[in-house]
């Protein structure tokens, strides 16, 4: 099939033109019909209207590699992928309902999990709603979180993944780190698009706990933050409310301990547990926050001895 079929002019009957360059690719309309719905349905209209020996068709926003490697699975149903090609083509497996395929890149980029891919496979997971995908790759993040948030494709990640991976309590970075990375993040995106430092963190900065870090933190960070603007003021406001009352609020993600929390005297009073579970936010996480809480201090007491 590989050899007499894909992408050879010899008894096809429809080209497609992919790409901003328009390079012509062969196939059987028959194939495309028998493997895809969606192609069906585009090519039994075609019949409808009576265009069956009309021109190419011409996709300028599918990649040449891409739009062969969905080729290659309808035809010989298995493909060729690699790490870097693999997210466009779960992409085209879901635009074009072929769930096979879709579950064989999910798979590969599962298997795929390492230090510099891992940012790129939870947007991909993020971006198409593979749950898996999502959790299997948020695992391996907050196992790996230094390396894979100073990883050189990080930067890369969209805000929509950004905020969804900064969610997680189980992250093994400080607040203060969190926030560092968030405005290297902002600062490179500012950048390449053109928009403001503010702009870019927008729909990233409110999954920052500014509540957990310690007065002294927030007010250099205040500080700072009279020149930049990066952080909304209503945000460094709520964080100094809760500390003066010493009371948890209503907003329970903001104050949920992370894995990688360093203990400050202010979580005595408002922070919670690191928990999954969604029941942590009740009494009993509460208790769950204590005890974590008097562990990490006699952790620290038994060090300074």
């Amino acid at each position: 099939m590989r050899k007499r079929c894909i992408n050879k002019n010899d008894f096809s009957d429809i080209t497609f033109l992919i790409g901003p360059k328009r390079e012509p690719i062969h196939a059987h309309r028959a194939m495309l019909a028998a493997r895809s719905e969606v192609f069906r349905t585009v090519l039994k209209q075609q019949l409808v209207n009576g265009n069956n020996k009309q021109g190419p068709l011409v996709l300028e926003d599918e990649k040449p590699e891409v739009f062969l490697t969905m080729l290659d699975y309808m035809y010989t149903n298995c493909c060729t992928l690699t790490i870097d090609l693999c997210p466009d083509v779960l992409s085209n497996s879901i635009e074009y309902g072929l769930d096979g395929l879709r579950k064989i890149a999910c798979r590969f980029m599962a298997d795929c999990l390492s230090i510099e891919s891992a940012a790129v496979i939870f947007q991909s997971a993020i971006l198409h709603d593979q749950k898996e995908l999502k959790k299997r790759s948020l695992a391996f993040i907050e196992e790996n979180t230094l390396k894979v948030f100073d990883s050189e494709r990080f930067n890369d990640l969209s805000d929509t993944a950004f905020a969804a991976l900064l969610r997680s309590d189980l992250l093994q970075l400080d607040e203060i780190d969190i926030l560092d990375r968030v405005k290297k993040w902002a600062k490179t995106n500012s950048i390449s698009s053109g928009q403001s430092l503010r702009k870019i963190a927008a729909p990233v900065i409110y999954t920052v706990r500014l509540a957990l870090l310690s007065p002294e933190e927030l007010a250099d960070i205040e500080k700072e933050n009279d020149e930049t603007h990066f952080i909304p003021v209503d945000m460094l406001a709520q964080a100094w409310k809760m500390h003066a009352l010493k009371s948890k609020g209503t907003d329970k993600g903001s104050i949920r301990l992370r894995r990688g929390t360093k203990p400050r005297d202010i979580h005595n009073f408002i922070a919670l547990a690191a928990n999954r579970n969604p029941s942590s936010d009740s009494e009993s996480g509460d208790e769950t926050g204590r005890k974590i809480l008097e562990a990490s201090k006699l952790k620290e007491t038994c060090s300074d001895s």
